[in-house]
């Protein structure tokens, strides 16, 4: 069970080349956009807790890593 389901959401990635993924971070809001996506694949309007760092973690079918 995911602790935060309305922040996943599924991106037309490619199992075919290497994915771009972009994270546009201003202030508490978050926008990420799927290799040539014009619009944001998920727009986050406020994001969680008071931290300044944090951590990524990607997870899907053709793709776990952890930065």
């Amino acid at each position: 069970m995911d602790l935060f389901p309305q922040y996943e959401k599924s991106g037309a990635a490619s199992g075919e080349r290497m994915n771009h993924i972009k994270m546009v971070v201003s202030g508490r809001r978050m926008n990420i956009f799927v290799n040539d996506a014009t619009s944001p694949t998920l727009q986050v309007g406020r994001l969680e807790g008071d931290a300044m760092k944090g951590g990524l973690r990607l997870q899907g079918r053709a793709l776990s890593q952890t930065w």
